[in-house]
């Protein structure tokens, strides 16, 4: 378990983000969050109650950070 430095820190590993709000980060429908879920492609999601549940803001921005490439790299990858 990481042990938080500041309070800042404390709160951003607290900061949940709900299905509407990841949709509209990633650019996706719900079905496609759905789908991209049941695939294994997303960070665990956590439940907040019996109906509801989120996912923590710092794993969805290293989920977000580990897929990124820069476009001119990924542009070699295709005509190698």
């Amino acid at each position: 378990m990481k042990i938080q430095t500041n309070t800042g820190d404390l709160v951003k590993n607290l900061k949940i983000i709900r299905v509407k709000e990841l949709c509209r980060l990633i650019s996706v429908s719900p079905t496609t969050l759905w789908r991209m879920e049941k695939r294994g492609e997303l960070p665990p999601r956590i439940k907040i109650s019996t109906r509801a549940v989120g996912w923590r803001e710092s794993d969805i921005e290293e989920w977000l950070e580990s897929r990124s490439e820069p476009l001119n790299q990924e542009a070699d990858h295709e005509t190698s």
